[in-house]
């Protein structure tokens, strides 16, 4: 059984405005989750090479106006583990993106943000030597790589855990499986787990992070399903996609549900505690 370095977390993606976060810190304590708690309670904010050019993103409801993450981030400060999810299709100027985000509002130095989630970066060539200067400059952050489960680009789940192990170890501290990306696939719990031992097997004994499909409704036995396969429940959940709603055309074009984050976050805590 895996002893993880990292407290396990569950989070919500997605919250654009102070009310979707006082509400969501509300239900988090209501089902007994926190910042200090284990699992921690987790908001993840989302935010892209295009928010920071233009300051938001045309019609994408999950992303809030660049001016406005440092107030909700002041807002959740405390409360939740708080994780900024970047994305940039150019994974050669990530280090300057995190950096001009984290110097806005001197948002780094006052501690309102705990993790950065790089979405996108593996299995980029160039991820090493980025996440090497964003550690290096801002080692208090938790950095969590995302990584697809059929990102090994055809080698063995076993030499493709090994070399991201050896390449990213010593600069991350979770890293998160995600076969969605907030699009609402649904997870392959055996590839996710298989990916999950073959970590393991290399020497990874930090945090690692399932997500993919999730909502209310399945997150219960989809955790008792993992923690079967893995046989400890020393992991993290993350949704995005499942527990929103559609309001019109164009991708992320969608609104939170906080009845189905309530369910969510329900059958996470009530699975938590059964394991």
């Amino acid at each position: 059984m895996m002893v993880s370095k990292e407290n396990p977390y569950v989070c919500v993606s997605g919250p654009s405005t102070k009310e979707e976060v006082v509400e969501l810190i509300s239900l988090f304590r209501f089902y007994g989750m926190n910042k200090e708690s284990e699992p921690m309670a987790s908001l993840g904010f989302q935010c892209s090479k295009k928010v920071l050019t233009f300051g938001h993103s045309e019609g994408n409801k999950r992303m809030p106006h660049i001016n406005r993450l440092p107030e909700l981030l002041r807002e959740a400060q405390g409360s939740v583990f708080s994780v900024l999810h970047y994305y940039t299709p150019d994974t050669t100027g990530v280090f300057s993106d995190i950096a001009r985000v984290l110097e806005m509002n001197d948002i780094y130095s006052r501690g309102l943000l705990n993790g950065l989630q790089l979405n996108g970066l593996y299995p980029s060539p160039n991820g090493p030597a980025q996440v090497q200067k964003i550690k290096k400059a801002y080692p208090e952050m938790k950095i969590i790589l995302q990584v697809k489960p059929n990102s090994a680009s055809g080698m063995a789940a076993d030499q493709a855990a090994s070399n991201l192990v050896s390449n990213y170890y010593e600069n991350i501290d979770y890293i998160i499986l995600d076969a969605s990306g907030g699009m609402g696939k649904m997870m392959d719990v055996k590839a996710a787990s298989e990916a999950f031992a073959a970590l393991c097997a290399n020497g990874f004994d930090k945090g690692i992070t399932f997500a993919g499909g999730l909502n209310g409704e399945n997150v219960y036995k989809t955790m008792l399903f993992i923690n079967q396969a893995i046989g400890t429940n020393q992991f993290s959940i993350d949704v995005e996609g499942g527990i929103r709603v559609k309001v019109g055309e164009g991708n992320n074009n969608d609104v939170l549900v906080m009845k189905s984050a309530a369910l969510y976050l329900r059958g996470a805590a009530e699975a938590y505690m059964r394991m």
